[in-house]
């Protein structure tokens, strides 16, 4: 944006600050010297709405709220894996276990786009930032904001919702201390298992057969290997070999709040240690390869009252972090998946086993091929200022806040190349595959910077009116700038707008209104206007209801409104770019550059857009039983698709996307809960989950055949799989002569028979359907239990995905044997032959590529539903003082992911892809409070 446009939007900015500023004293002046100037907060509302920093008002829109201690039950070491099923509405996926690259993937109610990015809005103390950027300890309040109504403060951000994150400040009281500690160890869980160098050759000898190709392994062969010899008929198992038992992890943390009626402070810090799994790995003088993060935190929250009526806060937080890992770890798992098991891993003394075509094996790659250093280093800052108008008009205040956030990392690296050696048939080690060099020093890698800038100024004013009515407003301006490396800065721009009103503590109505615009669009069309309301009905204040002992709170609420997207990975789509490509000769009197055309620009680009509808309820029946539940529909359209789909190829340029695409979500929400305490002992039981559904209502697709309309996106879920129908292995030539031809290569006996859905007699991608569902659930349910007995307490999460399917060719090394020379899983049971084929459940084995076999189709995709026990504690506090019950010690037990139900048996249903596997941990811990 240029400096003039950014000059006139700030003066407009400027101007309606100053109107309604008018508005509100004009109108109601003539109330504010006698009426109360604060807004009553309903304790007994099922949410809580944060509107930035601490403050909370009681709202008709969609918030689920969890407070920081609730969720330090789960885990001690990562926010993101103590969410899991704790708040209705959010979706947790779990990826991969790896220290410093364990953090899970996050929604809010599900997917809404089949655009490029489905992640909420994060913002920590009321900016925007990184959730794995922040420690668990310092948390003060968790929030979801799922309708357009709570996140109307960020309507031009928020189509995929927002996470609202608060931390812990100080007060006006004596100074309290906590300290942590905490030491466990993990265990990888979900590991697949291989058959043995015996079954693998015997398995391997059917596949050559099958190829019509001579057998390499000779029964002496087969019975050698089941003999076993270590080094010229090895059987190992990588897995076992590589991987320890066992990894410790440690997290230490000390905190302390505190202070008088001028400042206020509170201030932390703390160490977390976290080793990987990878074995064998200090052999080496100097540095071990073996992965390793850790991270120092450290937090400074400090509010300051410069005078009666004007405050000031300054936070800080930092991480400085470093981990370390093998040089080539992104090959690791791969390699643990895929190498041989009759490879050993050293033929002498020094010299490592290997293959001319898989020259580095595990050991090589994990131990003998250097290691990597990498440098973190992430400080995030907020200056803010408030003063209250009270004196001149009760209840307005006025603020600025200020932050400034920068990030910065590097990889340093350390390799040097190996040299292995094969036997040969006469038992003679075959000349070295590779050449041995010395450790070098390689170029820094991910040299990444990030800074942000952000600033806001915001008027606030809150009032009673009378007895009967109140009335809360907010007007809030907000800039920041982004900068990645060397590239051009994401700026972004918003004003924003809240009307609260509330009649005889019975009927709510909060208003909102966005008008937030981004550096990417072009000129004039870089802003939109998102707005929304929502109200509310406390039936409980009815006089009919109000002395109920059976239901002693209930309100209906109600919202609609929309929000927007503008985060694409395609920037500055409007603009027509050229660049160089190659040369163009000229006889021999040389060459010129060659200028060409870019993608062709899309002036049109703009916002996703969503239109979201609720309605829901919020109670308390009986004093100790809570219930809340939601019903949402939510519309998107704008989504970004491929231009090439609607636009004939003679055109003969690749183009930009067009926001054509709209599709359409909806379920329900809902959280139960059972509360009861008695003077020694005292139980809780909370069931939450969330059910959703989608569909994609338009997608720019190619035309398909007539009776293929079974081919297209539209009108399935999204990210709904597409793939061929499994009907059965060809038992015969015959059988496969008399079939359809299956146009993905000759297919012999044994291999896939797929259903020619459309009845043209040939099987190709247009007969490909809707088959299974997408990995993400349908359903997501967590439920919560708690005891306490004296100072004995016990907490537990069980979190439960159904209707969820895993494709198993994203682990192909695991599901799809011989290919590029894998071994064979014990997922491979019983594989066509001209025996067995009336039991078969797996194709015939073969050495040769086979593209008919290993494509989607419903045969790939299991079932994966779980049940999966996140967090059980055990703990005992002991206190440290008769008069004062914030002294005391605790004592924990901490166990994660226990155990798991699930119908999928081969691997962990959530990591099943190729990669460091899900971990199952078991702490003991101290809390020292005083």
């Amino acid at each position: 944006m240029k400096n003039t446009d950014q000059f006139q939007y700030k003066r407009h900015v400027i101007s309606v600050f100053l109107f309604l500023l008018l508005i509100c004293h004009t109108v109601l002046g003539r109330d504010l010297s006698s009426a109360d100037s604060t807004i009553r907060v309903e304790q007994d509302s099922c949410t809580r709405w944060a509107v930035f920093g601490p403050a909370k008002r009681e709202t008709s829109a969609s918030i689920s709220f969890r407070e920081g201690d609730d969720l330090r039950n789960n885990s001690i070491y990562s926010i993101g894996n103590s969410l899991y099923g704790m708040i209705p509405g959010l979706n947790v996926i779990q990826k991969f276990g790896e220290p410093g690259a364990n953090d899970p993937q996050f929604l809010i109610r599900g997917v809404g786009t089949f655009g490029n990015e489905n992640a909420p809005l994060v913002i920590i103390d009321g900016f925007e930032r990184k959730i794995n950027s922040i420690a668990i300890e310092d948390i003060e309040t968790f929030s979801v904001l799922k309708d357009a109504s709570a996140a109307a403060l960020y309507g031009y951000k928020a189509a995929n919702g927002v996470i609202l994150i608060t931390t812990k400040r100080g007060a006006p009281e004596k100074t309290k201390i906590s300290i942590d500690f905490a030491y466990g160890f993990q265990q990888p869980m979900g590991l697949p298992e291989f058959v043995s160098s015996a079954d693998y050759a015997d398995m391997y000898n059917q596949a050559l057969f099958n190829d019509g190709l001579p057998i390499l392994y000779s029964t002496a062969d087969i019975e050698n290997y089941k003999a076993g010899n270590s080094i010229y008929y090895p059987n190992v198992d990588w897995m076992s070999e590589m991987l320890r038992k066992s990894a410790p992890q440690t997290r230490i943390n000390a905190s302390a709040k505190g202070g008088n009626k001028i400042v206020q402070y509170y201030a932390s810090v703390g160490y977390f240690l976290n080793e990987g799994i990878y074995d064998h790995t200090n052999g080496h003088e100097g540095y071990s390869t073996n992965i390793k993060q850790s991270n120092l935190n450290f937090r400074s929250n400090l509010d300051i009252n410069l005078m009666e009526d004007w405050k000031m806060q300054f936070d800080i937080f930092g991480v400085i972090g470093g981990k370390n890992a093998p040089y080539r770890n992104d090959a690791v798992w791969t390699t643990l998946n895929r190498y041989s098991s009759m490879v050993p891993m050293y033929v002498q003394d020094g010299k490592l086993g290997g293959t001319a075509s898989y020259p580095s094996n595990p050991m090589s790659l994990i131990n003998e091929q250097g290691y990597s250093e990498t440098q973190n280093r992430y400080i995030q800052t907020n200056l803010s200022t408030e003063y209250d108008f009270r004196k001149i008009i009760k209840g307005l205040k006025a603020g600025l806040r200020f932050a400034y956030d920068n990030y910065y990392s590097v990889m340093d690296g350390w390799t040097r190349s190996v040299e292995s050696f094969s036997f040969l048939p006469d038992h003679t080690l075959s000349d070295p595959y590779g050449k041995k060099t010395n450790l070098t020093y390689a170029s820094p890698s991910n040299n990444d910077q990030s800074i942000r800038f952000n600033f806001e100024g915001y008027l606030d004013y809150q009032i009673r009116l009378d007895d009967n009515n109140q009335l809360s407003a907010l007007l809030l301006y907000h800039q920041d700038k982004l900068t990645l490396g060397s590239q051009t800065p994401y700026q972004n721009q918003s004003l924003s707008g809240l009307l609260g009103y509330k009649l005889m503590d019975r009927y709510t109505i909060d208003l909102g209104l966005n008008y937030g615009g981004v550096e990417s669009f072009k000129k004039n069309d870089r802003f939109s206007l998102f707005p929304s309301i929502a109200a509310g009905w406390i039936i409980s204040n009815e006089s009919f209801l109000r002395d109920s002992k059976t239901i002693n709170y209930l309100k209906l609420r109600a919202s609609v409104g929309k929000t927007g997207r503008s985060n694409f990975s395609e920037r500055f789509a409007y603009r027509e770019y050229y660049y160089y490509n190659g040369e163009y000769y000229f006889g021999t009197g040389g060459s010129t550059l060659v200028v060409v055309e870019a993608d062709l620009a899309n002036p049109d680009m703009t916002f996703e857009k969503t239109t979201s509808y609720e309605a829901g309820f919020d109670t308390r029946l009986l004093n100790d039983i809570r219930l809340s539940a939601s019903y949402f529909y939510q519309k998107r359209d704008h989504i970004l698709v491929p231009r090439e789909n609607v636009v004939p190829s003679t055109v003969g340029t690749e183009m930009q996307p067009v926001n054509l695409g709209k599709a359409e979500r909806q379920g329900i929400d809902f959280a139960v809960s059972y509360d009861k305490s008695y003077k020694d002992w005292g139980f809780s039981v909370g069931l939450n989950g969330g059910w959703v559904t989608s569909k994609v209502l338009y997608n720019a697709e190619l035309p398909v055949p007539a009776g293929s309309e079974y081919n297209y996106a539209t009108n399935q879920p999204i990210f709904q799989p597409f793939g061929l129908e499994f009907i059965g292995f060809f038992e015969s030539q015959a059988d496969i002569d008399r079939s359809p031809i299956q146009q993905f290569g000759t297919v012999k006996p044994g291999d896939m028979k797929y259903r020619d859905k459309n009845g043209d007699g040939v099987v190709d991608k247009y007969d490909q359907a809707p088959v299974a569902k997408s990995v993400y659930p349908e359903l997501e349910l967590g439920f919560t239990f708690g005891f306490k007995f004296k100072g004995f307490d016990l907490h537990g999460l069980l979190h439960a995905q159904l209707g969820r399917y895993i494709y198993l060719g994203d682990n192909s090394p695991v599901y799809w044997p011989l290919i590029n020379d894998a071994k064979i899983s014990t997922y491979v049971d019983i594989p066509w032959t001209e025996q067995n084929k009336r039991i078969a459940t797996y194709p015939r084995l073969t050495t040769q590529a086979n593209p008919n076999n290993y494509r989607s189709s419903d045969f790939w995709y299991k079932k994966a539903d779980f049940l999966r026990l996140r967090s059980l504690e055990f703990g005992y506090t002991i206190p440290l003082s008769r008069t004062n019950d914030s002294q005391k010690i605790r004592i924990f037990f901490l166990g994660t992911n226990l155990f798991t139900v699930s119908n999928f048996k081969y691997s962990d249903p959530e990591t099943y892809k190729v990669g460091y596997p899900a971990m199952k941990t078991y702490n003991l811990g101290l809390n020292l409070q005083f």
